[in-house]
């Protein structure tokens, strides 16, 4: 697999943007220092994807993701996180917010309404997590941070759009 050269930035995109129900909003950070991280949490299944060094996520309730090159996290809808001690440290990492059970998520997307439940299902019973991306998982983010690079053009969007459904159903395929 080629490797790309990741560049400090924050690109992000929402799921209105792409017409795209089942992704609230997605996108790639890269920072060189650590940084003050804010605990957040989201209606959604949380996926991260970390594509250089290391990061962690403390999740309310005492349980820390340890994420590495290569690897997807899963944090649960509704649960607080963080970045451990307060701090995100220096990484670049793809992120995506998946809402499978959006009353609109099955609009411009290649799942129907029981592949979604389905899918919710499995996420939910996976809990938070972390585990090995595929390749297909990691040259998917790389053509994501590419198509982030380049000028807001409906090819560019639909191409978006695609790949996010392609994240979300590798996503859901290993994580059973």
């Amino acid at each position: 697999m080629k490797s790309i050269k990741y560049r400090p930035e924050r690109l992000e995109i929402t799921g209105k943007d792409l017409g795209f129900p089942l992704l609230e909003a997605g996108g790639y950070h890269a920072f060189d220092t650590a940084i003050f991280s804010e605990r957040r949490s989201t209606t959604c299944f949380h996926v991260t994807y970390v594509a250089t060094k290391h990061t962690s996520w403390e999740i309310e309730g005492g349980q820390t993701l340890h994420l590495f090159p290569g690897q997807i996290g899963l944090i649960q809808p509704s649960s607080f996180h963080r970045g451990e001690f307060g701090h995100d440290r220096p990484n670049a990492h793809f992120w995506f917010y998946f809402d499978p059970v959006h009353p609109e998520a099955t609009l411009n997307s290649p799942f129907d309404r029981s592949d979604l439940e389905a899918a919710a299902q499995v996420l939910a019973l996976s809990g938070h997590t972390v585990w090995k991306a595929d390749d297909y998982f990691a040259m998917s983010c790389q053509r994501i941070y590419q198509l982030l690079l380049e000028p807001r053009t409906r090819q560019n969007l639909l191409a978006l759009r695609l790949l996010m459904g392609q994240v979300f159903q590798s996503t859901v395929e290993t994580a059973l």
